[in-house]
C-alpha cells in the first residue's frame, strides 16, 4: 500500500490500534472480527521484505514482460530496469502496509517526527497511517480481499480501478480520524498534494507514469470515495455496497458520475489469434488512466475499452493494440493525438500512406506501424513490418461484450472450458478466449 508520507510511533502501537478500531466501526462502519498484529520494522528491513515478496508476487521473469510493454509504449525509458525501480519506489516512500497473506500490519521507523500535510498544520502521520492500514486490516475481514480482483495479470486498468475503492476507502478513513470537523474542507488540499506525485528520496527521480501509477489508488480513489460519499448524504456505511458490485475501470474512477449516476461499463475486448509464429508474450489494458498518461486528459476522454498484445520475434518487440470509444469524435482525438505520438517514436521513418482515418510508417530506427479507425474503433499495429499485413485478421476477428458488473469472486478451482491450461482459483473469465471460468 503506497502511502508516500513519515510515520511518528510515540506509543505501544497495538495500544492506540484499539482507539482507531472503534473509530473505524463508528464511522465506516466496519467490524474487527479478530485481532490485527501490528509489528514495527527498520527501512532496510523494509526493503529486505519487499525484495522478498516481489519475488513471490512479481518475479524478475514477469517484471521483464510488463517493462518490455511499459518501454514499447513510452511509459517508461527503454534502459529502465522495471523490477529494481519497483522496489525502490516501495521500500523509499510507503510508511505502513497491510500485508494479507499474513494479515499483519507493518509500520516504519520515522526519521523524522511530523511533516507538514499541505493544510498549514502539522500532524502525526502515524495515526493517519495507522487508522489507514487498520481500515484495510477491517475490509478484508469484511469482504475478503481473495475476492476481489486484485491480482489480475492481464488487465492492470480493472486492478488500478478496484485498488482505487480500497485505498481510496482507507485514505480517507485515515484523514478522516485526524481532521474530523475540518475533514471536508481539508482533504480536497490533502488530495491535490497526493496527485502531484512527488515522492520522497529516490522514488521522486522515477518515470511521471510509475509515480502517478503510485498515487493514483489513493489521490483519486479519494475523490471517488468522497463523490460516493457526497450521493448518499455523507453516510460512510454506503460504501460498503461498492464492494457488491465494484468498479470496472479507471474510467469511473476518473469520472465517479460514470459510476455512481450514469452508469458506463467498459467493453472487455478480446483479440483474436493470429497464429503459431504470433503468440503474445504479454497481454493487457491500458485503460483511461495510462492512455492519458500517454496523449493527454482531453484524448484520452471518450474511453470504452482497449486490450493489447505484445510480441517479441527476432530481438523486435511489436504490439496489437485495439481501442474503442464512446463516439465518433472521440476516436477521431484519440487516433489524432496517438498519431502524432506514433509520428515522434518512429522519427526516422517515412509515411508511406495518409488519410484522415488511417497512417502508414515505414520502417526505421524502431521498425513500421499503422493506425486505423473505423467508426469507434481504433487499431495500432506497431512493430515488424510482417505485422501490418495482419490489420484486416484483426479487424475481423476482434470481439467484445459490455461489462456490466463487476462482483466479487467466488473462491474454488476454476477453469476455461475450451483452455484447459487456463485455471485460477476464483471464477474469473478466460483471458484468452473470454469464456466464464466453470467448476473443476
Amino acid at each position: 500500500m503506497i502511502l508516500p508520507l513519515l510515520v511518528l510511533l510515540v506509543q505501544d502501537p497495538a495500544e492506540r490500534a484499539r482507539e482507531f478500531q472503534a473509530h473505524i466501526t463508528k464511522v465506516r462502519g466496519l467490524e474487527f472480527r479478530r485481532e490485527v498484529p501490528i509489528g514495527v520494522y527498520g527501512r532496510e528491513e523494509l526493503r529486505r521484505f519487499v525484495m522478498a515478496e516481489f519475488e513471490k508476487q512479481f518475479p524478475r521473469a514477469r517484471a521483464r514482460k510488463v517493462e518490455k510493454a511499459y518501454a514499447h509504449f513510452g511509459l517508461i525509458p527503454a534502459d529502465l530496469r522495471l523490477y529494481d525501480a519497483l522496489i525502490e519506489l516501495y521500500a523509499e516512500s510507503v510508511a505502513g502496509f497491510y500485508h494479507q497473506t499474513t494479515r499483519e500490519i507493518r509500520l516504519i521507523r520515522p526519521e523524522e517526527s511530523s511533516v507538514p500535510d499541505g493544510a498549514d498544520f502539522s500532524v502525526d502521520l502515524s495515526d493517519v497511517t495507522l487508522v489507514h492500514e487498520l481500515t484495510h486490516a477491517a475490509q478484508d475481514q469484511t469482504y475478503d480481499f481473495r475476492t476481489l480482483p486484485l491480482e489480475e495479470e492481464d488487465d492492470d486498468d480493472l486492478v488500478a480501478a478496484v485498488k482505487a475503492l480500497t485505498e481510496g476507502d482507507a485514505f480517507a478513513c485515515g484523514w478522516n480520524f485526524v481532521y474530523r470537523r475540518t475533514f471536508d474542507r481539508v482533504i480536497r488540499i490533502i488530495v491535490d498534494r497526493q496527485k502531484s506525485a512527488r515522492l520522497p528520496g529516490k522514488a521522486g527521480e522515477l518515470p511521471e507514469f510509475l509515480r502517478l501509477a503510485a498515487v493514483f489508488p489513493e489521490s483519486y480513489g479519494c475523490e471517488f470515495v468522497l463523490a460516493a460519499l457526497k450521493a448518499n448524504g455523507g453516510d460512510w456505511k454506503a460504501l460498503s455496497r461498492i464492494y457488491d458490485d465494484l468498479p470496472a475501470s479507471t474510467e469511473q474512477i476518473l469520472h465517479p458520475e460514470k459510476y455512481l449516476e450514469r452508469r458506463d461499463p467498459p467493453v472487455a475486448l478480446i483479440l483474436p489469434d493470429l497464429g503459431e509464429s504470433w503468440r503474445p508474450i504479454a497481454a493487457n489494458v491500458h485503460g483511461e488512466f495510462a492512455v492519458r498518461v500517454m496523449v493527454g486528459e482531453k484524448a484520452a476522454a471518450g474511453w470504452r475499452g482497449d486490450r493489447y498484445h505484445l510480441f517479441e520475434r527476432h530481438g523486435v518487440v511489436s504490439s496489437v493494440w485495439f481501442s474503442r470509444w464512446d463516439s465518433v469524435q472521440d476516436a477521431r482525438e484519440f487516433f489524432d493525438a496517438y498519431g502524432r505520438r506514433l509520428r515522434e517514436r518512429h522519427g526516422s521513418g517515412k509515411v508511406t500512406a495518409a488519410t484522415e482515418d488511417r497512417v502508414v510508417l515505414s520502417e526505421g530506427e524502431a521498425g513500421a506501424a499503422s493506425l486505423e479507425r473505423r467508426g469507434t474503433d481504433v487499431l495500432a499495429l506497431d512493430g515488424e513490418a510482417a505485422l501490418l499485413a495482419l490489420a484486416e485478421a484483426v479487424w475481423r476477428g476482434v470481439r467484445a461484450r459490455e461489462r456490466a458488473k463487476v462482483a466479487r469472486y467466488r473462491l474454488g478451482r476454476w477453469v476455461c472450458p475450451k483452455h484447459a491450461d487456463v485455471e485460477r482459483t476464483v471464477d474469473a473469465t478466460c483471458p484468452r478466449c473470454g469464456e466464464q471460468l466453470v467448476p473443476r
